[in-house]
């Protein structure tokens, strides 16, 4: 009897396991569908149960789609060094800094739903899309290159809704490289450089920058926040020239062109 109870109770421990290990994406799975269920064939991907996921091939997303869709909770996506690759192909005029990306419907690289709060979306190249990773809840992002999308990382979330950013180069965006919107939380480790934007989008106060850079991008480079270690240089353009930083809160060591503050 005991035997039997504890042959129950491994299997039960096992099949709890299982809904949370990690599984693997591919191309091929992702055309195939049922990564989760409801997942249909072709993308998006849909990762409708919680758990880890990780890419084991680079996923090549058609015109009008969404590349992978987090639409439950406690979702962590590990692009394991591959990349997710939209449509669209920027170019950028290095004299006036504006980079220009072709409309192709293909709304974003990782979209996070307003239903999957605690999403965590880390370690590889997001690129081509209107929005490289666009979450509607609460999310970590980290080690993510967004370049050549439309928007590099955003968020469109209530005010307070909480994120943390880390490891971020989001650089080649024809719009802002990181934009926060009403959300509030930290962004460290991280650069958005030669957007066609605002480097870093950050207006509201409770957002903390460290160890952050904003270079050579078409509108400000640091709009809000507060900040250390905070390094913004040569952005604005010809009419909005000189504008490094904006509404911006020093904690000190922070670089202005050459300017310490």
């Amino acid at each position: 009897m005991n035997f039997t109870r504890t042959l129950i109770a491994a299997a039960l421990i096992a099949s709890g396991s299982a809904a949370f290990a990690q599984a693997v994406i591919t191309q091929n799975m992702a055309m195939a569908g049922n990564v989760t269920p409801g997942d249909t064939a072709g993308f998006p991907v849909t990762l409708s149960q919680p758990g880890s996921y990780k890419l084991t091939s680079n996923l090549f997303v058609p015109e009008g789609s969404i590349g992978v869709h987090i639409t439950a909770a406690n979702v962590t996506l590990d692009l394991n060094g591959f990349s997710i690759v939209g449509p669209s192909t920027c170019t950028r005029v290095s004299n006036t800094k504006v980079v220009t990306c072709p409309y192709t419907g293909s709304f974003a690289g990782v979209a996070v739903a307003y239903n999957a709060a605690g999403a965590m979306v880390r370690g590889g190249t997001v690129k081509g899309f209107q929005s490289g990773v666009s979450s509607y809840a609460s999310a970590i992002v980290e080690d993510i290159t967004a370049t050549f999308n439309m928007q590099g990382v955003s968020f469109s979330v209530s005010p307070g809704t909480s994120f943390r950013l880390s490891g971020i180069n989001a650089n080649y965006n024809s719009g802002n490289g990181i934009d926060t919107g009403s959300a509030i939380g930290t962004i460290e480790r991280s650069q958005s450089n030669h957007n066609g934007g605002i480097g870093i989008n950050a207006k509201q106060n409770s957002v903390t920058l460290f160890n952050v850079q904003a270079i050579e991008n078409f509108g400000h480079g640091i709009d809000g926040g507060t900040g250390h270690a905070v390094n913004a240089t040569g952005n604005g353009n010809g009419a909005n020239a000189a504008q490094n930083f904006y509404l911006f809160r020093s904690m000190g060591n922070n670089l202005n062109g050459t300017t310490l503050f």
